[in-house]
């Protein structure tokens, strides 16, 4: 008798501690979200604590295509609006579409009778804009891979071409130093921007369509206003030519990389240096904002693929994997997919 209830109070006992252990998780729970809500709701008082967290929580990426079917060095790439296509330009001359669920290549755009440097999707992802070095800037239709327009750049050489984003203009940089707004229905070229004193390697439209702002050879980046073709600001801190360039998706801030290996923040009003990311160990190719403006992403000569806290300047990860010189990177709409180019003729895709 006395074992059977000594072997009942230790079931008695195992029932009250759980009781008790399931009230202090409850309690854990309810306090982390607490904790949660507030930090939420202080956010524009205070950003640190919770940019701290989001950093905690951000997404690691690994890698889950390797593209092939270029047949020299693949020197950009970027995603469609919808995230399900690739666009990838290339030394050998041409430029290709590739589904990003399966990997497989679509459909080849064959045109140009040089290397390609960039090819862009429109706003809408119907068209696709590229500029070559054989002097030429050409506008392609998705669906049909059709070319549908030629752009004489002779003698020069562009170096890089966007659509605006209502995809009624197109604007280019090139060896010369100026830049060229150019009328897509027109194919002339309507305005010219001048300011640099050396090659100018990118240019891209704000979002509210009011600013342009280019990198350059010269060291700096110009932010332009589109209607007077003036000159606002000229960013001045990099030591070695810029390489790319793009405005946040609140067009406040700048990101800019460059041959100086570093990776640069700007405030757009100041034209101030805001913050300064090191750890690539050779030419920083490529950078671009994520939508939400808080990661960073950029890849280098050293191969490597990085990705960036933009509050605190911190590196979040690294990737590895492209045997040579990765030159192009794009991070997709929803935050959640990254693909890459490289000098080893491959495109990779990460999330």
């Amino acid at each position: 008798m006395n074992h059977y209830k000594s072997i009942q109070e230790r079931d008695l006992e195992a029932k009250a501690k759980a009781e008790i252990q399931s009230r202090h998780l409850t309690k854990f729970v309810c306090n982390f979200f607490f904790f949660f809500i507030t930090l939420k709701k202080k956010k524009k008082k205070d950003q640190s604590y919770f940019k701290k967290l989001d950093s905690f929580f951000a997404k690691y990426f690994k890698q889950l295509q390797v593209c092939k079917g270029h047949l020299d060095w693949v020197n950009d790439v970027q995603f469609s609006p919808d995230g399900h296509v690739v666009v990838s330009s290339s030394n050998d001359g041409t430029i290709r579409l590739w589904d990003m669920t399966s990997g497989q290549q679509i459909r080849i755009l064959q045109g140009h009778s040089r290397w390609v440097s960039k090819a862009q999707f429109s706003t809408d992802g119907n068209m696709i804009v590229s500029c070559s070095s054989d002097s030429t800037i050409r506008i392609w239709d998705v669906m049909s891979g059709r070319e549908m327009q030629k752009l004489q750049c002779d003698p020069v050489v562009a170096t890089g071409a966007i659509f605006s984003f209502d995809s009624q203009h197109i604007a280019s940089c090139s060896d010369d130093a100026i830049i060229r707004i150019w009328s897509v229905q027109s194919g002339k070229v309507i305005q010219q921007f001048e300011g640099h004193s050396d090659w100018v390697t990118q240019v891209r439209f704000s979002h509210d369509g009011q600013m342009l702002i280019s990198s350059s050879y010269d060291t700096t980046i110009a932010i332009w206003n589109l209607k007077s073709a003036q000159k606002i600001q000229q960013l001045r801190g990099h030591t070695d030519g810029v390489l790319g360039v793009q405005f946040s998706a609140n067009d406040r801030a700048v990101v800019s990389c460059s041959k100086d290996r570093t990776i640069r923040i700007w405030n757009v009003a100041s034209g101030r240096e805001i913050r300064r990311l090191v750890g690539h160990l050779e030419y920083v190719r490529a950078v671009q904002f994520s939508s939400d403006n808080e990661i960073i992403v950029s890849c280098s000569n050293d191969r490597t693929i990085r990705t960036w806290d933009v509050s605190s300047g911190r590196e979040l990860q690294r990737f590895e994997g492209h045997s040579a010189s990765v030159t192009g990177v794009h991070i997709s709409v929803d935050g959640e997919t990254i693909v890459s180019s490289s000098n080893d003729g491959t495109i990779r895709l990460w999330g």
